[in-house]
């Protein structure tokens, strides 16, 4: 795509820096996210996830992001914004149980300084929705393996919510930087 006068705003809309470092968007799609009891759930004639189904108490379902190279260390912005949708039955409760973070070379512990929110009752008043989890100000690092972890619970006649997928903002350097992974082309 071409950088022109028609299109500029819109391509470099991704690159207003202010004091706060560039905002970026990396999405973590249904069939990237693990499951226990939880179901992928399958397009019509389909091979890809298109949701994760919550119908039973204790379903779960764990997203996980790789913290980038380019996390912007100093504004320390991570946001995890996760589209749930009612599917049928008369309601079914979610929330996110706990988070951890495995940084390289240790065993993943629970995030220090996180509070998960109370449970969320997703029923047919409630249509589709992104459900926040703000990581900002936890001090995450570059390399950092983040898990946020959902578990279902309080299901009434057969409430069933759908995990649609994630999408995650940070706040990022311009550039990555890194003398020995640099690659000589």
């Amino acid at each position: 795509m071409n950088l022109g006068p028609d299109n500029f705003l819109r391509i470099i809309n991704f690159l207003v820096t202010g004091d706060k470092g560039i905002a970026k968007d990396v999405d973590i799609p249904p069939g990237a996210i693990s499951v226990s009891g939880a179901d992928h759930v399958v397009e019509v004639g389909g091979t890809v996830a298109a949701a994760v189904e919550f119908d039973t108490n204790d379903d779960e379902a764990v997203a996980s992001f790789l913290v980038p190279r380019d996390y912007d260390r100093e504004t320390d912005g991570l946001l995890f914004r996760f589209l749930f949708s009612h599917k049928s039955g008369t309601s079914i409760d979610v929330q996110p149980s706990h988070v951890t973070v495995a940084r390289p070379g240790s065993d993943p512990e629970a995030l220090s300084g996180y509070t998960a929110p109370n449970a969320l009752t997703i029923d047919s008043d409630f249509g589709t929705a992104d459900i926040r989890v703000d990581l900002s100000g936890h001090k995450v690092k570059p390399g950092d393996r983040i898990n946020i972890r959902w578990v279902a619970s309080e299901v009434e006649d057969l409430g069933k919510a759908a995990l649609l997928g994630v999408r995650v903002s940070y706040r990022s350097t311009l550039v990555a930087y890194d003398e020995d992974s640099r690659c000589n082309l």
